[in-house]
This record gives C-alpha cells, sequence and structure tokens, in this order.
C-alpha cells in the first residue's frame, strides 16, 4: 500500500491526473526536433518533474508510431536517441530524487531496446555523465552513503524493512547503488539470499542496471584464483550465487539472455573459471546439482530407473514447497527457452567439452593442483548442464506425429559425425551428450517381445544365418517391426552408419560393433539393481508409516489453540505429503521388474553380436588399443563410467566372447597403472579406483576359491592363454 501511495503521489506531482502545466505541446512526429535541445539542457532537465514526463511520454509515442529509431540504432553507434537518453533523460533521473512513478517511465522507453543497447547507454551513464556534471559525484557520494549503511545493517530479520530502503535508494541513481551492492556482496558471504528476498519491491529498471554492474565486475574481474592460486576466487563464488538467486527470485522483471551470452563469450575466449556462474545458474533455476564424487549406495541408485535415480540424489529433499517448486519449473522454462534462441544450447554444450581439453594442454595457469580442479569443475557443469539438456529435450526437436501413429517424433539437433569429425569432441563427450538421444531414435521400437530397447545393436542378418530355434521368436520380430516401422527408422540400416561415424575416432583393430557397444550402451542398460530398488522401496514404505502415525500439532510453540483453518492445512499437507510417497512407492514396484526385463533381452542382445568384437589375429595390440580408445577415457570420465566400464568387461567373460581373455586384458591394464595414476586428477583417480574396486573384487575370488575357477571353464581357456 505504501508503494502504490508513493506511485500516486508521484503522479500528481508530475501532473498526472491533474491541471497539465506542461510547456511543452509538440506533436509526436516532431519529436526529433527537440533533440538538440534537449542534448542541450543535459541533467538540469531535472529542474522541472512535469516536463520530464511530458518528454518522456512524448518520445514513447513517437517510438511507438514510428520505427525510424530503429534505423538511427542500427546505422549510428552514438545516434542523437542515445544522446537524449545518456546526456539529458538518465542523469535527469539521478537528480530528481526517488520517485518509482518517474523510474518506471524512463524504463518503459529503455526496454524497447536489446540488452547490448541497454548496457551501451548504463556504461555512458556510469562513466561519461558524471565527469561532465559535478551535480551528479554528489547524487552518486549521497546513494553510494546510504547504500552502504543499508547493507550492514541487513539480515534474516530485517529483510523487509531494508528491502524498502533498497528500493527506495534505486530509484533515482541505480547505477551508484547496484556499484555499492556488487562490492559489498564480493567482501561478504551468506548474505545473498537474504538480499535478494528483498528485492521483490525492487523497480526493472533498477534490475537491470544491477544485471548489468554484475556483468561489468565479472568481466573486469583482476584474478579469478584465490590467493593460493589453487581455487576460484569467493568473490566470484559470492557473483556468481548472487546471479543464480536473482533469475530464480525476480525472474520475470530480468533479462536471461545477456548472462547466458555472456558465458558462452567466455568460453570461446578460454575463461574456464566463469563456468561457475552457469554451474549457479542451473543449480538456482533448474534444481539440479550433480555430484562427481558418489558413494556406492548413489552409484547403485543412479544406474536404475529415473525415479530411483530422483530418490537417490541428495539434493531432492531440498526443493522445498509446492509453492517453492513451481518457481522452479518457470525458471525452468525461462532457461530453456533462453537457451533455445539462436542455438546457444548447442554452443555452450560444445565450449564446455572443449574446454575440457584446453584446460589440460592450453591453460595459462602454471598450478597442477589448480589446473586438475578446474578440470574436475568443469566437468561437473558438463554433466550438470547435459542433465539439463536430458530433462527437458532441449537438444531436440520434433517432426510431428508419423502416419498411423500418435507419438512424436524427436530427434536431436546435432548428429554423432558432427561432434566427432566436425567439431573434434572425444568419444566420452559426444556419446555422453547423445546416448539418451541414439535409444530414441534408433531402438524405442513399441515392441512388447522380449522388451528389447537397443535392437540397433544387432546388424542385420540373413535368414540362412540365423540359429536354429528363432523361428517362431523371429515371425514375432517380423510382427512387431511391421508395427514399428510407422514410428522409428530400420534399425538394421541405421547401425552400418553408426560404424562408419566411428572410422577415425578408433584404431582400425577395434571392432567397430564393439566400440559401438561400448560406447552407446548406458550402466541402466547392463547393471539391474535389485537390492537397491528393495532398500528404497523398504524406506519409502517406513516414512510413509512415520508420517501416517505422526498427529498434527495441534497448538503453537507457546502452547496456544491453533487456529482451525492452519490446522486443516496442515493436515491436508499431511495427506498430500503421504500420497506423493505412496507414488514413489507405486513408480519403483513397477520400474524393478522392468528393468531386470530390459537387462536381460540387452544381454541377449549382447550374445548375438559377441562373434563381431574380436578377431582371432593380434589379440595384444587390440587389448592395447581396445584399453587406449574405449575403457581407460570412459573410466576417467565418470564414476557411473567407470563402474559401466568394469560392468562391462565383465559381462564379456560371463557371456564367453570367442577370443577374448579376461586375464590377458587385465595384465594390459595393470601395465598402464602407474601412468595413469600419476597422471590423473584428485576426482579422475578416485573413478580408477572404483573401477579397480569392482573388476578386482570380481577376480579375488578365483584367487581365494579354487574350485570356483575349475568349474569356469571360460577362465580356464584364459589362464591356457596367458601360458
Amino acid at each position: 500500500k505504501g508503494e502504490a501511495m508513493e506511485v500516486e503521489e508521484a503522479k500528481t506531482k508530475s501532473g498526472e491526473g491533474g491541471e497539465n502545466t506542461c510547456p511543452l505541446d509538440v506533436d509526436s512526429n516532431d519529436v526529433p526536433s527537440l533533440f538538440p535541445v534537449l542534448i542541450y539542457l543535459g541533467p538540469f532537465l531535472s529542474a522541472s518533474p512535469v516536463l520530464f514526463v511530458r518528454v518522456v511520454k512524448k518520445l514513447g509515442a513517437w517510438m511507438s508510431a514510428t520505427k525510424e529509431w530503429k534505423h538511427l540504432l542500427r546505422t549510428e553507434t552514438d545516434s542523437e536517441l542515445e544522446r537524449v537518453l545518456t546526456r539529458c533523460l538518465m542523469p535527469a533521473l539521478s537528480l530528481l530524487g526517488s520517485n518509482a512513478f518517474l523510474n518506471v517511465e524512463l524504463w518503459s522507453i529503455l526496454k524497447r531496446f536489446d540488452y547490448t543497447i541497454r548496457y551501451r547507454l548504463y556504461y555512458r551513464w556510469k562513466d561519461w555523465a558524471p565527469s561532465k556534471h559535478p551535480e551528479l559525484l554528489i547524487g552518486s557520494a549521497l546513494a553510494r552513503s546510504g547504500a552502504k549503511k543499508l547493507l550492514r545493517r541487513m539480515s534474516k530479520e530485517t529483510v523487509r524493512k531494508c528491502g524498502r530502503l533498497c528500493y527506495k535508494l534505486s530509484n533515482n541513481y541505480p547505477i551508484a547503488v547496484g556499484s555499492q551492492i556488487i562490492e559489498h556482496m564480493k567482501q561478504y558471504d551468506g548474505i545473498a539470499q537474504p538480499f535478494v528476498d528483498g528485492l521483490r519491491t525492487v523497480l526493472p529498471l533498477s534490475l537491470d542496471v544491477l544485471v548489468f554492474e554484475l556483468l561489468s565486475t565479472l568481466s573486469s574481474f583482476p584474478d579469478k584464483l584465490s590467493s593460493d592460486g589453487l581455487s576460484i576466487h569467493p568473490a566470484l563464488k559470492n557473483l556468481a550465487t548472487l546471479l543464480g538467486l536473482i533469475y530464480r527470485r525476480v525472474l520475470e522483471k530480468v533479462d536471461l539472455t545477456p548472462i547466458v551470452q555472456y558465458v558462452l563469450n567466455q568460453l570461446k575466449a578460454g575463461e574456464s573459471a566463469d563456468l561457475v556462474i552457469l554451474q549457479q545458474l542451473i543449480s538456482k533455476m533448474a534444481g539440479i546439482d550433480y555430484i562427481l564424487v558418489m558413494s556406492e549406495s548413489q552409484m547403485k541408485g543412479y544406474s536404475g530407473s529415473p525415479k530411483l535415480r530422483e530418490l537417490s540424489n541428495p539434493f531432492f529433499s531440498t526443493i522445498g514447497s509446492v509453492e517453492e517448486k513451481k518457481k522452479l519449473t518457470r525458471a525452468t522454462q525461462t532457461l530453456k527457452r533462453v537457451l533455445l534462441r539462436d542455438n546457444l544450447d548447442r554452443a555452450i554444450v560444445i565450449g564446455i567439452c572443449k574446454q575440457l581439453d584446453q584446460i589440460s594442454y592450453e591453460t595459462d595457469f602454471t598450478q597442477l593442483k589448480c589446473i586438475g580442479n578446474l578440470h574436475d569443475m568443469c566437468l561437473e557443469v558438463l554433466f550438470q548442464y547435459a542433465e539439463l539438456l536430458h530433462d527437458h529435450s532441449i537438444l531436440t526437436e520434433e517432426l510431428g506425429s508419423p502416419k498411423g501413429s500418435t507419438k512424436s517424433l524427436a530427434i536431436p539437433k546435432i548428429s554423432l559425425r558432427q561432434l566427432l569429425h566436425d567439431f573434434k569432441l572425444s568419444p566420452e563427450c559426444a556419446f555422453h551428450i547423445l546416448r539418451p538421444y541414439l535409444k530414441k531414435i534408433y531402438a524405442d521400437v513399441p515392441c512388447v517381445a522380449g522388451e528389447r530397447k537397443l535392437v540397433s545393436m544387432v546388424p542385420p542378418r540373413k535368414v540362412e544365418e540365423r540359429e536354429e530355434g528363432e523361428h517362431d521368436s523371429a515371425e514375432e520380430g517380423e510382427t512387431c517391426e511391421e508395427e514399428s516401422d510407422e514410428v522409428m527408422p530400420d534399425a538394421s540400416s541405421e547401425f552400418p552408419k553408426l560404424q562408419d561415424e566411428l572410422v577415425g575416432v578408433i584404431p582400425p583393430n577395434v571392432s567397430p560393433a564393439l566400440a559401438l557397444s561400448f560406447w552407446s550402451l548406458s550402466l541402466y542398460d547392463i547393471y539391474f539393481p535389485k537390492e537397491r530398488y528393495k532398500e528404497e522401496i523398504s524406506r519409502q514404505t517406513a516414512s510413509m508409516q512415520r508420517l501416517e502415525k505422526l498427529p498434527v500439532a495441534l497448538e503453537d510453540d507457546n502452547g496456544r489453540a491453533k487456529p482451525r483453518g492452519e490446522v486443516e492445512r496442515e493436515k491436508e499437507a499431511r495427506r498430500a505429503e503421504i500420497e506423493n510417497v505412496r507414488n514413489h512407492i507405486a513408480v519403483l514396484e513397477v520400474d524393478l521388474p522392468a528393468q531386470e526385463r530390459h537387462c536381460a533381452a540387452m544381454h541377449e542382445e549382447l550374445s548375438k553380436i559377441k562373434g563381431n568384437f574380436f578377431g582371432s589375429q593380434g589379440l595384444d595390440s587390440t587389448y592395447a588399443d581396445f584399453l587406449q580408445s574405449c575403457i581407460i577415457p570412459r573410466v576417467l570420465f565418470s564414476g557411473l563410467d567407470s563402474l559401466f566400464a568394469a560392468k562391462f568387461i565383465l559381462i564379456l567373460h560371463q557371456l564367453d566372447t570367442p577370443n577374448f581373455f579376461t586375464i590377458s586384458l587385465v595384465g594390459n591394464l595393470v601395465k598402464v597403472l602407474p601412468m595413469l595414476v600419476l597422471s590423473c586428477t584428485e576426482v579422475e583417480a578416485q573413478f580408477l579406483g572404483n573401477f579397480f574396486h569392482e573388476l578386482m573384487s570380481f577376480l579375488f575370488k578365483w584367487r581365494c576359491t579354487p574350485v570356483e575357477v575349475c568349474k569356469d571353464e571360460f577362465l580356464k581357456k584364459s589362464v591356457a592363454h596367458v601360458k
């Protein structure tokens, strides 16, 4: 109410709603003729607030009626319109005092411009105008002093009061107040959240100027590393956190495009430290936080269905109430729209992947510890950003529903060939980006028989090559293929294409079928965490029982009886929470047998093409190249990928893959182990430890139980080959 009264009072003072005493009486089409007069008048237009309002309104009417101003901005970098704004209207606002109405009126003009033009105007407002007019220096000093006193008193208890004072201070001189706020945020930790909570009443012009000041500070940051040179500077982290909170809290008042474009430009310039900004944006706006180093329980949870991965995420319970989830959804959709604009989604993910190699080989940093930390942070941001792309289908485009089907086809905007050959990305990065989309395009055939999810892994076979006993299943498969031809491309025709795209990426003596099988599968396809499913179902069941037994408090902390409406709301929230847990249990009970059938079908598909994996000649060189081009890169990529690599080797052993000898492969792996350990970052060393723990825990059984060795015929062949 107080803010509304201030706006109405400002309207009355400026002549709105009352008698018009403004001496300006010019037709809208003749507004350009006033530009020289306004430029000459400068900031002293503030002597008449009524005249200021009339000028702004006439200027707005002229801009709405004609497109001439757009032509001026395109042809001239310092047009008369820009000079009117930077030499007259914007400096005059700084001398008019705290007037919300004048701030809103000026924003009605500035919001028509692209953010690049607005930021150019803000820069001149900040640097050029005070150097020409001493009055502006006095106003800037007063605004800075008031902002400094305000920020010293800010805390959780004084958020509302300080927010209102900040609203008043930033109405007339937002460029000075924003600069002081950023200086304060750089020095102190933990005050970004209460400060952003107080920004709800701040006007859009003040927020836009604050974002401009943040970008100016970030782009001119003297040293983005800490004093010891081993990590990101704490001030840079504080500003990144502030940006993420601003865009989540007051998203409807600020433009997100400048920040995303700034991150992309910094990636092009090789500034990997600025990835912390993208990390905070995704974390605060989309609620996605990725853990590089996972416990054994978390890795098993992440190898399950989407619901099990969601419940295994330690950040899942920190999202908040239903209202907070709605805000998170709106912020995520806004981030998605900005990324889809001008193909920023593809440019950013390629830039992050390029940065991984640039940090290792082309960086200017000298501390090995710092290089390792930056590499690990870049890897974490890549997984975080890829999860955003996958969860919200940002990297796909719809083709519409095929004839006779209600399902809409979605394909990725970028192909595997482009990533591997045009952009020169490593296989681990390229396949991590496209792995979910490869399944959707080539394999997600709606065939119930066997629930085969990756039929594209099986190359086409002639009828005479089918084994005995396959006739009936083949006939059933034909029926499924007839139903799915209208929905998906022919998987058999895509398999050779994918193999051709790997030419030049993998060594020639490594089978393309083996490489494609290894890179295109995920841990979900080959490993079934049955115990983890049962553990999570038991945990959710216990949580539901606890909620059902927990009574709703009828009294507050002071012993007073709560109002009836408040008690009913708490009961309704409790019922909604119980229903939510019940839904989790129901989904997990459906996902458990579905993944079990899927893994069994995937093992069956691998058994059909295992004969194409290894040849009979040059096995030692094949093992070495397979380790160098497939196993080791994926092991060092993430914790889940290291577990996948170990499981894949064990599956090759269990399937009795021809010409594959487990002991020989492990022997080649042990030979390169010292070099691997010495060249790993801290996080990569933990990935390597996960891989060897999973692999050796299986191989150690052979040493401890000689009886089992005798039963394993395939192991006997492997030992004989080594001898």
